[in-house]
């Protein structure tokens, strides 16, 4: 009886050191993936001395068209302009 309380308090604790491994290595993996991320972005190319630099875009992006739809239960309106 005794021996069963023992091997199920061993797998509770087991358990728990299971999971902070494992947050530990997600940790790791986090600032492995952020370290390869800031690895390979390419370093800004320097530009040789004189070249003008290109003004900021100022175009807008096209808007969306909006449609609006009618059902059966609104009449539409008819205006004429005299």
């Amino acid at each position: 009886m005794i021996a069963a309380i023992v091997c199920v308090a061993a797998c509770v604790y087991l358990f728990k050191e299971m999971k902070q491994a494992k947050e530990d290595v997600d940790g790791l993996k986090m600032v492995q993936t952020k370290m390869m991320q800031h690895m390979m972005t390419p370093p800004p190319q320097p530009r040789p001395y004189g070249m003008p630099v290109a003004p900021p875009s100022t175009q807008q992006p096209p808007k969306e068209a909006v449609v609006t739809e009618t059902t059966a239960s609104e009449p539409e309106e008819i205006v004429e302009e005299k």
